[in-house]
């Protein structure tokens, strides 16, 4: 990591005229490079085979098809490395949320600092840590793990100085293709000052986000005694909105084998308390707020 190299002013001194050209914030443009390498080390770590890239980080990092910053990375975890494949009976299901959980608390954890040290970042620079225990982690999949970075900017409410990765066995694997990465930095800066290349990961094509976009929603919708998050449904509905009128998209609610795909994964695999999925026909979906 030839820019970590660098002083704190110099690192700065690149961020401000990012800035200036991209018209973004500092400190997103600083965090953006740290997602960037993290995900640069996930993807060349020894699972970099069983995980796919997926969710709103995706959508912009990969597609280029939001312009919102998203700061967490989302994970699909291929279950046949837990030795789980096939249709799962529901003991199995929840068997297989423990063995994902203890996987990212313990393989994935190692791996992620392993590789974050081959790339050259100190040991010291960052903490990889998992969601508290007074944070109520569940024992079961997703597991959240944090990589805390020391940020060059004083701290402002809504960009933390960390990478929020959360990962799931419980997510369909198809359909996903290949996409290129890179740091919002790396389109700014003399590539000799960063050094940094493009890489590629396997992530979820976004015509599946799209659609599972819109059933999250609906279910959200649904579920009328659940506690209300309207930062987070904002940016749902962000996302929707940047896609809704795209190609894949219309094409996507129109593709009755991969809609009914989603549906039926998500009733057997994440099933939640209180909804009704056959509900989740076209003729009946609702992403509006009921009245």
């Amino acid at each position: 990591m030839k820019w970590l190299q660098l002083s704190d002013e110099q690192r700065k001194s690149s961020i401000n005229q990012t800035a200036l050209v991209t018209g973004l914030k500092e400190k997103a443009i600083e965090k953006d490079w740290w997602v960037t390498v993290v995900l640069r080390a996930l993807f060349q770590g020894k699972y970099k085979d069983h995980i796919l890239f997926k969710g709103g980080t995706s959508l912009s990092k990969c597609f280029n098809l939001i312009e919102r910053f998203s700061e967490d990375i989302d994970l699909v975890l291929k279950r046949d490395l837990l030795g789980y494949d096939g249709t799962l009976s529901k003991g199995e299901i929840k068997k297989l949320r423990k063995a994902a959980a203890d996987f990212a608390s313990n393989e994935l954890y190692t791996s992620l600092h392993t590789e974050l040290v081959n790339l050259g970042v100190p040991h010291h620079l960052v903490t990889i840590e998992l969601k508290s225990e007074k944070e109520k982690q569940s024992p079961n999949d997703p597991q959240i793990i944090f990589v805390r970075y020391p940020s060059l900017y004083p701290p402002v409410t809504y960009i933390a100085d960390e990478v929020r990765i959360e990962l799931s066995a419980r997510s369909l694997i198809d359909p996903y293709t290949s996409c290129s990465i890179s740091s919002i930095l790396s389109g700014v800066i003399d590539p000799a000052v960063l050094a940094e290349s493009i890489f590629d990961v396997p992530a979820v094509e976004p015509r599946r986000t799209f659609l599972e976009k819109i059933f999250l929603m609906h279910e959200e919708f649904q579920m009328a005694n659940k506690e209300q998050d309207s930062f987070r449904k904002s940016r749902h509905f962000y996302d929707l909105e940047k896609m809704m009128d795209l190609p894949f998209a219309v094409n996507a609610i129109q593709d009755t084998a991969l809609y009914q795909t989603i549906v039926d994964h998500r009733q057997h695999y994440n099933s939640l308390s209180g909804i009704d999925y056959s509900l989740h026909k076209r003729s009946s979906i609702q992403i509006v707020p009921p009245k």
